[in-house]
């Protein structure tokens, strides 16, 4: 899990991390490939404003690792995958076309 600050374009604060004791992930292996689950807690996200009347929006990404670096490849081969295509000429989700919108909703 990589959680960090971003600012619009690419300017990224790799120090900032969500509020401790607020955002957890669980991961296992299965016959059919993998599982995340992740679980954000609602007072987090109202603390940092980012609920609006039910809404909020979200840029939701997964990295297939299809192979890690070795002696032949300096850098990781992943194949990145957005919820929301971002329309762009060549592949960025770092914009804000990549993000979309959820509404919360309760039970």
């Amino acid at each position: 899990m990589l959680d960090y600050l971003a600012m619009f374009y690419r300017k990224f604060d790799y120090t900032w991390s969500w509020p401790n004791g607020h955002l957890f992930t669980k991961g296992c292996i299965n016959t059919d490939g993998y599982r995340v689950d992740v679980k954000i807690s609602l007072e987090s996200l109202k603390a940092l404003d980012l609920i609006h009347k039910n809404i909020i929006q979200i840029g939701i990404y997964r990295g297939d690792c299809i192979s890690l670096p070795n002696e032949k490849q300096k850098n990781a081969d992943i194949k990145w995958i957005t919820w929301v295509d971002p329309n762009t000429e060549t592949p960025d989700f770092h914009v804000p076309s990549s993000f979309g919108f959820l509404e919360l909703i309760s039970d």
